[in-house]
């Protein structure tokens, strides 16, 4: 085990956060065992306000690593990190749909009219939740949730050579208060085949 050690104000740290950004850099792969902090203490006794982090990896970071973690720790602000809330769901495909279109227009699959404004007032801290199951043959098909047609997120399907395989994804941006037509859609471009079938889209809102 290796371990890395980072002075930081105690107003400006939260392992739980720290923890996440660790896992979501693409810079760092050596595996995070754990973060653990002591306080700062004066000479009188008296804390500074300030905390050590201590970073225990598995194993000693690359230089690359070492880097990346300098800048993630130097951005990080101790925000906690959001929790996701449920708020309500609906069903936009339920048999499965064979995608044909080769793009690039995009095939509608199915779809669902909602009010997200209805379940709650902060639409702006909301992102769709996709689930469901797809199975294609070769790479290229690419799934989308679209709001009124617009584009509200992107799935790039894997080649699952004909087997069924849960996806899960989320839109890349908040609904719009009001109601709208909420509709998946897909392209097959190089593959072969691809197909969908009981897919949801779950209203989460993102609370602090």
């Amino acid at each position: 085990m290796s371990t890395y050690d980072y002075e930081k104000s105690i107003t400006a740290f939260n392992e739980d956060s720290l923890k996440l950004e660790v896992a979501a850099d693409e810079n760092i792969t050596t595996t995070l065992n754990s973060i653990t902090s002591e306080e700062g203490i004066d000479e009188n006794g008296d804390p500074t306000g300030t905390a050590t982090i201590t970073f225990h990896f598995e194993s000693a970071l690359t230089s690359g690593e070492e880097t990346a973690l300098d800048s993630l720790v130097a951005a990080h602000t101790g925000t906690p990190p959001l929790v996701p809330v449920y708020r309500a769901s609906s069903k936009i495909l339920t048999e499965e749909k064979s995608v044909t279109e080769s793009g690039p227009g995009w095939e509608v699959l199915g779809g669902a009219v909602t009010t997200p404004s209805f379940f709650t007032p902060n639409v702006a801290a909301c992102k769709g939740r996709v689930v469901g199951e797809y199975k294609s043959q070769g790479t290229g098909a690419k799934l989308r949730i679209c709001e009124d047609g617009v584009d509200s997120g992107q799935f790039d399907v894997p080649d699952t050579s004909g087997a069924w395989t849960k996806m899960q994804w989320f839109s890349t941006t908040a609904p719009v208060v009001g109601t709208h037509t909420y509709t998946i859609e897909g392209q097959l471009n190089d593959a072969t085949s691809c197909s969908v079938r009981f897919v949801d889209v779950s209203l989460l809102e993102f609370v602090s």
